[in-house]
């Protein structure tokens, strides 16, 4: 994660509101993912990858309120690379991830 923030060159402020945002997005979130444990796991599946671009897309509107129009272009293009989930997923966002990887 450290590698996204200095590319970024996130600031320490920006660094704290953007962890307050996933933190309230996971919180908002959470349930909506507890919830999906009791569907099959085609349903399952589907209801996850969806609360999951729902959070994704809640994240970046947020983001797009505490970046600079460059710091998010340039965060964009590491997400297009695959580095940048660390950042704008909080740890129950990411088990929820590697556990449908598995």
């Amino acid at each position: 994660m450290n590698h996204v923030v200095h590319a970024v060159k996130i600031s320490r402020e920006q660094f704290d509101r953007l962890t307050t945002l996933t933190a309230q997005l996971e919180r908002r979130y959470q349930g909506e993912l507890d919830r999906s444990k009791e569907l099959d796991s085609k349903e399952r599946e589907t209801r996850v990858r969806e609360v999951l671009r729902n959070y994704s897309t809640e994240w970046m509107k947020g983001a797009a309120e505490i970046l600079t129009a460059s710091q998010l272009a340039r965060y964009r293009d590491l997400g297009s690379q695959g580095n940048v989930s660390e950042l704008q997923a909080g740890p129950e966002v990411l088990q929820h991830q590697k556990q449908k990887e598995k």
